[in-house]
């Protein structure tokens, strides 16, 4: 019983922090595009 509970948690906890990864990587790349992007219209603005 306490084992299958542990089990559980285990995978749950795998799942939440795979998400996690999942959303961390997605929200880098999206700012590293906000960034280029900036550093792009910022350069032409010199230009």
């Amino acid at each position: 019983m306490i084992n299958s509970l542990l089990n559980f948690l285990e995978k749950y906890i795998e799942g939440i922090l795979r998400d996690k990864m999942k959303a961390y990587k997605i929200n880098r790349k999206i700012t590293e595009k906000i960034n280029l992007d900036l550093i792009g219209s910022m350069l032409i603005e010199k230009i």
